[in-house]
């Protein structure tokens, strides 16, 4: 049984590599049609138009296409949401406010900083669902 394992090792570990290929195929189809549903007006019809047709092309080869086409179809259509979040933050280069910055763009403080009374004593407190358990 062992060596039956060891001849269909190389058989085993592509069929792997094509199943999380069209596992990521699909996750990244969902994620463009999720973005273009949440960019709404603010994605330029050339730009949905792009991805919209680059999403039904790797839907539709997803079941038959081998592991490198969909790694290739994959990344162009990654490049092409790329264009989603230009649109929708501008082509300046400048995303989204930091995620590390408070609402006024400061340091947002840490476990057992002074964050304005909310509660955080430190990390050695146990929370559970917004609520402080003491041991």
């Amino acid at each position: 049984m062992q060596k039956e394992a060891e001849v269909h090792a190389s058989e085993d570990k592509s069929r792997k590599e094509l199943v999380e290929a069209r596992n990521i195929a699909d996750n990244m189809c969902y994620a463009a049609e999720k973005a273009l549903r949440d960019g709404g007006d603010k994605v330029p019809a050339d730009v949905k138009t792009d991805v919209e047709s680059r999403v039904k092309n790797l839907r539709e080869i997803q079941p038959t296409a081998d592991t490198s086409t969909l790694k290739q179809k994959t990344d162009e259509l990654s490049q092409a949401m790329q264009r989603i979040g230009q649109a929708m933050y501008g082509s300046s280069g400048q995303g989204p406010k930091d995620s590390d910055s408070g609402p006024q763009g400061g340091p947002r403080s840490g476990p057992g900083g002074s964050d304005s009374g909310n509660g955080s004593q430190g990390s050695s407190d146990n929370v559970k669902e917004g609520e402080v358990v003491e041991e």
